[in-house]
């Protein structure tokens, strides 16, 4: 009996969080397991894009690094084509963490995991851990991604969680599996959406302040230098594992608009060719100042550009009052744009949560120490 107890008080909230997080994956994605399948335009266009080569290999067993499907030829290595050495390396370990690619429950699970060893590494309690990574997960905008089709971004999101993890980890002193999560993820996650860890290793570098402010006042220098070595060389040899395709974008991405000059790119009358995109391009997808209260009122910009309010709607009700027909009604009611904020267009806002956006703020308040004011000033970083 006692030997059950210690090993319930061991491991059972593990276990309770893995039987936990599958089933909220799965249950919440149910349609998906009848055969269904999520019409995300991203998915749609991606798979478009890669047919080509994706039929080269499969009659001829070899790769293509070239396709004519895109822009009127471009490197195959940009959308999928192509197997470098370092791949194919770590390809079990993409196949087994990956799965969200193929399936939505699976990115809802590896979010819950991911923020639940995030939370763990920070040495919360391991019931609340649970709380926590289910809160986090399940913010709107995790959801909203899954209908995009944004699956690099998804998983970028998870595992650089899992990299932040073990940086604490690793000023922690358990250095051995502070260094794996970083190699290991690192490699997984970072080079997949470049984007996004570029985000996210901005906020580690404002976390890594409060491990300054901790070490020079506990007078642990050698430890923050070793740690902070350990730390760039898990991600340098993680990231060396992807490099040659980061290289390779490097190098075609002079050759386009975004990096550099393209011929293609319209340039209007008297107007000089210039490298790189504009500020308004480059951000017309970001939030207004306005829309970031959605992170605690939902729909606070109207919600998704493309809602079906349905024949019960007071919408539909009002045109068939005004004359329109039924038939037409109920037509324009399946695809009503009720967002009316800053971007082009959006397929949800960002809503985390009135309660949790409170228990942040009440966190603040009570919590002590350094990690809050690190944690404060990198959420306020990343909604500038």
């Amino acid at each position: 009996m006692n030997t059950n107890k210690s090993f319930f008080s061991k491991y059972g909230a593990i276990i309770v969080a893995t039987v936990l997080f599958l089933a909220l994956g799965f249950i919440y994605c149910a349609p998906s397991l009848q055969g269904k399948v999520i019409q995300a335009s991203d998915n749609v266009s991606g798979w478009s894009a890669v047919q080509e080569g994706v039929r080269y290999h499969q009659e001829t067993g070899d790769y293509s690094f070239w396709t004519g499907a895109m822009f009127s030829g471009m490197p195959n290595y940009q959308i999928g084509g192509g197997s470098y050495t370092s791949e194919r390396l770590i390809k079990p370990l993409g196949i087994l963490f990956n799965r969200g690619a193929s399936h939505p429950a699976w990115v809802i699970i590896y979010f819950l995991f991911g923020f639940y060893v995030l939370l763990r590494s920070f040495e919360v309690d391991r019931w609340l851990s649970i709380a926590g990574a289910i809160a986090m997960a399940f913010s709107s905008y995790f959801i909203v991604v899954i209908a995009a089709g944004h699956n690099g971004k998804t998983i970028a999101i998870t595992y650089i969680a899992v990299v932040m993890a073990g940086c604490h980890l690793i000023f922690r002193k358990k250095y051995g599996l502070g260094l794996i999560l970083t190699m290991v993820f690192t490699s997984i996650g970072v080079t997949i959406h470049p984007q996004m860890a570029y985000y996210v290793f901005m906020m580690i570098g404002v976390l890594w302040f409060a491990e300054l402010w901790i070490h020079i006042k506990e007078k642990r220098y050698k430890d923050l230098i070793f740690g902070t070595v350990l730390f760039i060389a898990g991600v340098g040899i993680g990231m060396g594992c992807r490099c040659a395709n980061v290289f390779a974008n490097q190098e075609y991405v002079k050759e386009t608009m975004r990096g550099g000059h393209s011929d293609l790119a319209k340039i209007e009358p008297g107007e000089q060719s210039k490298s790189g995109l504009s500020l308004d391009y480059a951000t017309q997808y970001s939030y207004g100042w306005g829309e970031s209260l959605s992170f605690m009122i939902p729909g606070v910009k109207g919600g998704s550009s493309s809602v079906d309010v349905g024949t019960d709607s007071k919408l539909y009700k009002d045109m068939v009052k005004k004359g329109v027909d039924k038939r037409a009604a109920a037509q324009f009611c399946q695809n009503v744009p009720l967002y009316w904020g800053d971007q082009p267009f959006t397929a949800g806002n960002v809503y985390m949560g009135a309660i949790v956006c409170f228990l942040f703020v009440l966190g603040l308040m009570i919590v002590k120490g350094p990690y809050k004011w690190a944690i404060a000033v990198s959420t306020l970083f990343s909604v500038l």
